[in-house]
């Protein structure tokens, strides 16, 4: 059976209703939206497992659309 996985952005005050839509599944916060140029993903425990500057990844996106 395949799963479905998805990254949502939501406002902190509907975090509460929007988990409570999800009861029975699972998921996880992993972050949060700030400003900034750099792009951070937290593991379960809080640790950051993921971190990159905003302007290499948008390059390395759009680098194979070049042609």
């Amino acid at each position: 059976e395949s799963a479905s996985r998805f990254v949502a952005t939501v406002r902190p005050e509907n975090k509460e209703a929007f988990e409570a839509c999800l009861a029975g599944n699972i998921f996880a916060p992993v972050g949060e939206v700030a400003a900034g140029k750099e792009f951070k993903v937290r593991g379960l425990g809080g640790e950051v497992v993921i971190r990159a500057d905003l302007f290499d990844l948008k390059e390395a996106w759009k680098r194979p659309l070049q042609f």
